[in-house]
């Protein structure tokens, strides 16, 4: 932990390319060390996990805002939301990849509400990381990224057209992390706001992989739209990313 923490994210420096150039990289370590913290009993010990996962977080929330206000607004379009990158990499370039996507969306509720429970003890106000979830789950309700017949998430948003991206590269393809990652941030915002309609959408969420992501065994399995990525085909991971 010592050696990965002291290479950790934050809001005044860009990501070591050890850890990726994507909002969504870094917020898989977030889930690592709360995880961590919780394994190891949550000690008082320990919380420095939580602190480098709170860092994390904030390393997002500081890449949107530079796009925010160095793009005169316009990371505005389609919503709110999280670019998949941060507005310039490590060597100050403009990043050419305008994009929204599942991931980095999904993954940022969820860890607003892994969060959650240590707003006090981070030095934020109670609400602070609820209010981020509820403002992402707002988003994502009205981005368009769910399919309406499908109920499954596609993988990221056209700029342009603010819907689902026909990029091969890109938001094209529906994959089972998009889906997954959804499932205990919103858990946990149901219980924290009490709105049993947010279990429902998990329900929901769940039963549209099982009828359009799983083998006839039942086994889950990447959607057709995966053979395209990264030059396929899908049988190289049958579940991307596990």
């Amino acid at each position: 932990f010592k050696v990965v923490n002291s290479t950790a994210p934050n809001p005044s420096q860009c990501c070591p390319g050890s850890w990726g150039a994507g909002n969504d990289d870094v917020q898989w370590g977030l889930f690592a060390w709360v995880h961590t913290y919780e394994a190891l009993g949550s000690r008082p010990q320990d919380f420095v996990l939580i602190e480098a996962a709170a860092r994390y977080l904030d390393w997002v929330i500081a890449n949107e805002a530079v796009w925010r206000t160095e793009t005169n607004g316009t990371a505005n379009q389609c919503g709110r939301g999280y670019h998949n990158e941060p507005k310039y990499d490590c060597n100050g370039n403009a990043d050419p990849q305008d994009f929204k996507n599942s991931v980095t969306n999904t993954q940022f509720l969820t860890s607003a509400m892994l969060l959650h429970p240590f707003a006090q003890r981070l030095g934020r106000p109670q609400g602070y990381y609820l209010r981020k979830a509820l403002s992402e789950w707002q988003w994502l309700e009205g981005s368009g990224l769910r399919n309406s017949t499908t109920g499954l998430y596609a993988g990221g948003l056209n700029m342009h057209t603010c819907r689902p991206s026909t990029d091969p590269n890109g938001g094209a393809w529906v994959a089972t992390y998009n889906q997954g990652i959804l499932l205990p941030g919103l858990a946990k915002l149901a219980r924290a706001t009490k709105n049993q309609t947010l279990l429902m959408q998990a329900c929901d969420t769940v039963a549209a992989v099982v009828e359009n992501m799983t083998t006839p065994d039942g086994v889950l399995h990447e959607t057709p739209t995966c053979d395209v990525f990264w030059g396929g085909p899908c049988d190289r991971w049958a579940v991307f990313k596990g």
